[in-house]
C-alpha cells in the first residue's frame, strides 16, 4: 500500500457558528461515519468531513478561540441568518452594525443586528406580525428552507400552496434534504442540519438555472459541485520561513491541527528554517523541513529575475520574492556557488540560506544544521558554465532519503550506486559519511496490528521507513526505493535480514528505517502470456494493468512460465522477474481483503489487478463486478502475508 497523505482533505477543522460553539475536530469524532447526520435522499453517502471543509473556507462558521464545536446542538433564528448571508451574493457587503434597531427585540447592540438587517433589507428573512424577530429563538426547517430558497432566487410566487407546503416541495426537488432526515417542517435545526442544508444550497441551482456557489465565484469541480480542495488552497496563508521558537505566537491563533512534511505532528516538532503555511479558520499548520544543498548553475529567463533556477541538474521554480530577489544578481550569489534552499510544499524554492544557516532576503535564523539518510541511487557528473562563463564541472550523488525524496548531494570523493550514506548540511554546505547498517544492533520482530511497535521497540509517529531494493552484482549496480507508510507494515515480521539500517531518535523511538524488499511495492504484477525461451535468450509477452506489452533479449532468459508474474524495472531495464502464487478464493470479506481455502486472510494491494478470463483472452474488471457464485477466483501473491505479501493479481473464471 502507497499512502500519499492529503492533510487538506482529511484534516479536522475548527468551525464555529457563534462564540462558544466548537471545532469540527469534535466534531468528526462524534459524527461517526460520513453523513451521520441522516439519510441521503438520493441513496448517496455525503461525506460529512468535506462539507464543514467547505463551510470553514468560506467561513460560513469561523473559529472561536476554544475550537470547540457541538454538531447536536440547536441553531437559533439569528445564527442561522448570519450564516446564509456568508454564502450569499452579500457576503462581503454585510453591515457589522446596524444604523438602527430593525426590530423591537432586536437592539442596535445586538451582536447580530447587522447581518438581520442586511438580510432583512435583501429579503432574505422577515419578522413577525408584531414587529419581533425572536433572534434566539431556534430555527425552524420551514423558517431555514424558506430563506435558502429565497437566496436562490425564489420569491413568494414561486411557493405554491398555502405555507409551507411550497417551500417543502422545492427543498425536496432542489435535493436541499440531502444528509437531513427532517421531515416535519416546524422541527428545529441543528448545527450538522445547518450545514447540510447551506452546503446543498450553495450547490444547488437557482431559480436561473446556475449553480449558485458559481454564481459567487467559486470554482466548480468534475460533478458540478463547488471545488473545496481548489478552495481551501486559496485560502491558506503562507509561505513563511520560521525564524525562531516563538514562531506559533505570531499566528494570532493556537494550532489545533499540525503537520509536518505530510504527517500528524505537533508545534513543538516544528524547527527553525521550516516552511510553513496555515490556516486561521482551521486552526493547522503544515510544515515542511525539505532542503537542497548544491550548486547553483543556471537562472531562467535569466538572473535578472529568475522564474526557475538550476541547482546541481535539478531546475526548481522560484516559489517567493525574497528567494527570486536572493537568487537573483542583486542577491550576492554567483553561479557555481554552493547554495541551500529551502523548498515550499509544492517544491519550489521559497527562501536561500546563508552562510550562517539564516534566510537570505528573509527573516533571520540563527544556525541550524540538517541531515539526511538513504541509499545512493545514481552517481554522475554535470557540466555548466559559472558567472565568469568558464566552464565547470561539478561531480554528484543522487540519494533517495528515507522521507521519500531524491537529493542531488555535491561531492569530490567517489561513491558506489547501493552504499548508505547520511548527509549532514551546515550553512552552504554538506558533508557525507557511510552508514554502519549494523550500528545500532539487529533489529526484528513482528510489527503490531496498529504499525507503532516492532517487537517491543517503539515506532515514532513520523518514522520514515524506505524499502530498497538492491542488485549490486557485476559491473550495472542498480537500486531502487519506494517510501512506505507504517501503516503498510502492519502484522509484517521483520527478520534480522529485512533491515538494513535503523535509527531512533533522542526519545528511544525509531525515527529512520531501510528495509531489504520487504513491501514489493517496487515491481509491476501482470500476467505472462506467452513464453519463449531458448537457453540464454527469451521473448515474451504480458499484459499488465490491462495493456499488452512486449519484452525480450537474445542474452537474457528468465526462467519463468506462463501466468501471473512480477517485474522489476529499474531505468528501463529489467532487474528481477519471477512468478507468483496462486490460491483459490473462498470468500471476498470487503474491498481489500479475502480469504482463501485454507482460511488464511489476505489483504489486496492497492494497485491490484482483477481480470476475468474470457476465451483464453485477459479482461481487466473490478471485485464488485464479480460474484463468487458465478466465478471460480484464484488469487495471486508475492509473499506471504506475514512477511509483507498483498493479493496482486486476481483471475476470475465462469463456472
Amino acid at each position: 500500500m502507497k499512502y500519499k497523505l492529503l492533510p487538506a482533505l482529511l484534516l479536522a477543522f475548527a468551525i464555529t457558528l457563534l462564540p462558544g460553539v466548537a471545532s469540527v475536530a469534535n466534531a468528526a469524532i462524534e459524527s461517526g461515519a460520513a453523513g451521520a447526520g441522516g439519510s441521503h435522499a438520493q441513496g448517496q453517502a455525503l461525506n460529512e468531513s468535506s462539507i464543514l471543509n467547505v463551510l470553514a473556507a468560506l467561513e460560513v462558521m469561523t473559529g472561536d478561540e476554544s475550537g470547540s464545536l457541538n454538531l447536536s446542538s440547536p441553531v437559533t433564528r439569528a445564527e442561522f441568518t448570519k450564516m446564509v448571508l456568508a454564502a450569499s451574493k452579500a457576503k462581503d457587503m454585510v453591515e457589522s452594525q446596524a444604523s438602527f434597531s430593525p426590530y423591537g427585540d432586536v437592539t442596535r447592540s445586538h451582536w447580530a443586528a447587522g447581518y438581520i438587517k442586511t438580510a432583512r433589507d435583501l429579503g432574505l428573512i422577515s419578522g413577525y406580525l408584531d414587529g419581533t424577530f425572536k433572534p434566539d429563538a431556534g430555527v425552524r426547517l420551514a423558517e431555514a428552507v424558506t430563506v435558502a430558497l429565497k437566496n436562490l432566487g425564489y420569491t413568494e410566487a414561486d411557493f405554491a400552496g398555502t405555507y409551507p407546503t411550497g417551500q417543502m416541495s422545492l427543498y425536496h426537488s432542489l435535493s436541499l434534504d440531502d444528509g437531513l432526515s427532517l421531515t416535519d417542517p416546524e422541527a428545529e435545526l441543528t448545527r450538522r442540519d445547518c450545514a447540510y442544508l447551506i452546503y446543498n444550497m450553495l450547490n444547488a441551482k437557482t431559480k436561473d438555472g446556475q449553480i449558485l456557489a458559481q454564481t459567487l465565484g467559486y470554482n466548480l469541480d468534475g460533478s458540478s459541485k463547488i471545488d473545496y480542495l481548489g478552495l481551501l488552497n486559496d485560502k491558506i496563508s503562507g509561505p513563511f520561513v520560521v525564524a525562531d521558537s516563538a514562531w506559533a505566537s505570531r499566528l494570532g491563533f493556537e494550532p489545533s491541527t499540525v503537520y509536518r512534511n505530510d504527517a500528524a505532528s505537533s508545534s513543538a516538532a516544528v524547527q527553525v528554517n521550516d516552511v510553513i503555511y496555515y490556516s486561521s479558520a482551521m486552526r493547522t499548520v503544515w510544515a515542511y523541513n525539505k532542503q537542497r544543498t548544491g550548486t547553483y548553475e543556471a537562472a531562467a529567463p535569466d538572473r535578472t529575475s529568475p522564474a526557475s533556477v538550476t541547482i546541481s541538474g535539478v531546475q526548481y521554480n522560484v516559489g517567493s520574492s525574497e528567494a527570486a530577489y536572493a537568487l537573483s544578481v542583486l542577491g550576492g550569489h554567483s553561479l557555481g556557488e554552493s547554495l541551500t534552499v529551502l523548498l515550499g510544499r509544492d517544491d519550489s524554492i521559497v527562501a536561500v540560506l546563508g552562510a550562517s544557516g539564516g534566510v537570505v532576503a528573509g527573516n533571520p535564523a540563527s544556525a541550524v544544521n540538517s541531515e539526511l539518510c538513504g541509499v545512493i541511487v545514481g552517481v554522475g557528473s554535470k557540466n555548466y558554465n559559472d558567472s565568469s562563463g568558464n566552464s565547470q564541472v561539478n561531480e554528484y550523488i543522487q540519494v533517495m532519503a528515507t522521507d521519500g525524496q531524491i537529493y542531488d548531494v555535491s561531492t569530490n570523493r567517489g561513491y558506489n550506486v547501493g552504499a548508505l550514506v547520511k548527509v549532514r548540511t551546515s550553512g552552504g554546505g554538506n558533508s557525507i559519511s557511510g552508514l554502519n547498517s549494523g550500528a545500532a544492533g539487529k533489529l526484528s520482530g513482528t510489527i503490531n496490528a496498529e504499525a507503532s511497535r516492532i517487537g517491543n521497540r517503539e515506532l515514532s509517529a513520523n518514522v520514515e521507513i524506505l524499502d530498497v531494493y538492491q542488485n549490486l552484482s557485476g559491473a550495472a549496480k542498480r537500486v531502487k526505493a519506494v517510501k512506505l507508510h507504517r501503516s503498510r507494515l502492519a502484522g509484517v515480521r521483520l527478520n534480522a535480514d529485512d533491515v538494513i539500517y535503523w535509527e531512533q531518535d533522542e526519545d528511544g523511538y525509531i525515527s529512520k528505517l531501510i528495509l531489504n524488499n520487504v513491501s514489493g511495492d517496487m515491481f509491476t504484477y501482470g500476467i505472462l502470456q506467452d513464453v519463449q525461451e531458448d537457453g540464454s535468450s527469451g521473448s515474451y509477452k504480458y499484459i499488465a494493468n490491462g495493456q499488452a506489452q512486449t519484452m525480450g533479449s537474445p542474452n537474457v532468459s528468465y526462467n519463468v512460465k506462463e501466468g501471473p508474474f512480477a517485474l522489476l524495472n529499474i531505468d528501463n531495464s529489467v532487474a528481477g522477474i519471477y512468478n507468483l502464487s496462486g490460491t483459490a478464493v473462498q470468500s471476498i470479506d470487503s474491498a481489500n481483503s479475502i480469504t482463501d481455502s485454507s482460511g488464511q486472510s489476505w489483504l489486496l494491494s492497492d494497485s491490484a489487478q482483477i481480470y476475468e478470463k474470457r476465451g483464453g483472452e485477459y479482461y481487466l474488471t473490478s471485485l464488485n463486478l464479480l460474484n463468487t457464485g458465478d466465478y471460480d477466483l484464484r488469487a495471486y501473491y508475492d509473499q506471504s502475508a506475514n512477511a509483507g505479501g498483498r493479493i496482486r493479481i486476481i483471475i476470475a473464471n465462469a463456472k
